[in-house]
């Protein structure tokens, strides 16, 4: 039984829709991306119409436009973008824009948000729904209610235009298809405080009959104990029977499983989606493969740099302007850092993770981190994959669940250190989990291993749980929406030890 007003898209045509040539599709993408900029000022500024025209349109539109970063395309164009003028990066005037919070630089961005943009995420949602029955999901479970975990919807009106979290903005302009779904609805939803929107979530759970959630991990898991404790029950399938899946996104689910299956009584369908502020990236498809399927001819045309220290520096800036690859071009198996130019007004810009090719030819990926978590202090090369990987490891050797991290790189003068911060979910020894993670990370890892005997300091020390979730709130988001970053630089490395010190004293 499909959802009624759910437009019924067979898994034939979502097959159809990813089939051809990546190439084809992806030139397809980029020609109508710079016709309907051509007018703009970026346009005539790289004259788009030149490029156009141009036999090789890729490598002429790389050549004559630069790299950006979020920075450089802010500073530049997109102040104009949010101060309200029209035709700048894209045709027409932009109103909505996605608030992206700081915790690794701890400067706040704002993401343009077109109509064009978010006819593109609407379509991708629907090919992400319409994907489900094959991850074994009863039908029924589409006409049950879908909650929504994320940031508030309340947007806030600045000079004619509004902000606020892609979430929040979403569940305002989610399609036609899903309102008659959509928990917990617009009153509680558009409540700022994470707190007092979770207070009111567990007051109404009694009234829905919940059978997907969607939303970040940790703040599922910590509205899913706040609905456990108020409404005095054990566990969440004792008030939704029929809750079947969660849809996920922006972290590894790994260590959250374990413990949301407790949560619900039952083990749940796990689905990922890799949804940035700048756009749809991917999702998952295939309930046999963790890896992702690269959304090739919907809005975005994408390029891909190696992610190698003679491209990128130690804080994961790019150095120079390299030469990109595009998606025929890249090689299974090798990390690149992500490059979007986008139906947003997004151009050549610079997403900030990294993806690895598992198959070339179909456009599947998995995400294997983020530029700004790669540490390299002293030729490390320590990348996210590897921080995950030797987590996963250590906890499996010493039956733990090691459900938050972070790490400051420390260096004074040639003293170089990681200072790792976790938060676990049951008492360990804080020494045997420090030496078993650095030996997992040497094993994973030639270049950690060799620095670790010569330049290369590891430090760990385990925090309560709680001090990851309030510092993220108290900082900058009590709204529930951002993670918790891998790595710490600046003024948030200096704020987060701060936060963890006095704690610390008052505990």
């Amino acid at each position: 039984m499909k959802p009624k007003g759910l437009v019924s898209l067979s898994l034939e045509k979502v097959d159809d829709w990813m089939k051809g040539e990546p190439m084809v599709q992806q030139r397809k993408v980029l020609k109508k991306l710079l016709k309907t900029a051509s007018k703009t000022a970026f346009g005539i500024y790289y004259d788009f119409e030149e490029i156009l025209n141009e036999e090789d349109l890729v490598s002429s539109f790389q050549r004559e436009v630069p790299y950006h970063d979020y920075n450089r395309l802010f500073d530049t164009w997109w102040h104009r973008v949010l101060a309200g003028k029209k035709n700048i990066t894209w045709k027409g005037r932009t109103k909505y824009f996605a608030l992206s919070s700081g915790t690794s630089n701890a400067r706040s961005k704002r993401i343009p948000l077109t109509r064009a943009m978010f006819k593109s995420l609407s379509y991708t949602a629907r090919l992400l729904f319409e994907s489900l029955p094959r991850f074994k999901i009863s039908p029924a479970v589409f006409t049950r209610a879908w909650l929504c975990i994320g940031g508030t919807s309340h947007l806030n009106e600045i000079d004619g235009h509004y902000e606020g979290y892609l979430s929040g903005i979403n569940a305002r302009k989610r399609p036609f298809w899903v309102k008659a779904f959509y928990k917990p609805g617009d009153k509680i939803a558009t409540v700022e405080d994470f707190d007092d929107r979770t207070e009111l979530i567990a007051d109404h759970a009694r009234d829905w009959d919940v059978g997907l959630i969607v939303g970040i991990p940790h703040w599922v898991q910590l509205t899913m104990e706040r609905i456990i404790e108020k409404n005095n029950i054990t566990q969440l399938n004792e008030l939704w029977p029929n809750l079947t899946a969660f849809v996920f996104g922006g972290v590894d689910i790994t260590p959250y499983k374990k413990k949301l299956d407790e949560l619900v009584g039952h083990p749940l369908k796990y689905i990922n989606t890799y949804l940035a502020s700048e756009g749809m990236i991917a999702y998952q498809n295939d309930p046999y493969s963790t890896d992702l399927q690269l959304i090739l001819n919907n809005g975005i045309f994408f390029e891909f740099l190696p992610f190698e220290n003679t491209l990128f520096d130690e804080q994961g800036d790019l150095i120079g302007s390299p030469e990109a690859l595009t998606v025929d071009q890249v090689q299974e198996g090798v990390d690149y850092a992500v490059v979007i130019s986008t139906c947003a007004g997004a151009w050549r810009y610079l997403l900030g993770d990294t993806v690895r090719f598992t198959d070339v030819s179909r456009g599947r990926i998995t995400i294997s981190g983020r530029t700004k978590y790669y540490l390299n202090l002293c030729t490390e090369h320590l990348t996210g994959d590897n921080m995950i990987a030797a987590i996963a490891r250590t906890e499996q050797a010493l039956d733990v669940n090691i459900v938050e991290f972070t790490i400051v790189p420390v260096t004074e003068g040639q003293h170089y250190m990681h200072q790792w911060y976790v938060g676990v979910d049951k008492p360990v020894d804080q020494q045997v989990l420090k030496e078993y993670l650095d030996e997992q990370l040497g094993v994973l890892n030639d270049d950690y291993q060799s620095e670790r005997k010569t330049a290369l300091h590891m430090d760990l020390k385990i925090v309560p749980l709680e001090i990851f979730y309030d510092w993220v709130k108290q900082r900058q988001d009590s709204a529930g929406q951002s993670k918790i970053p891998r790595v710490i630089r600046g003024e948030a490395a200096e704020s987060w030890m701060k936060y963890v010190g006095d704690r610390s004293c008052r505990r």
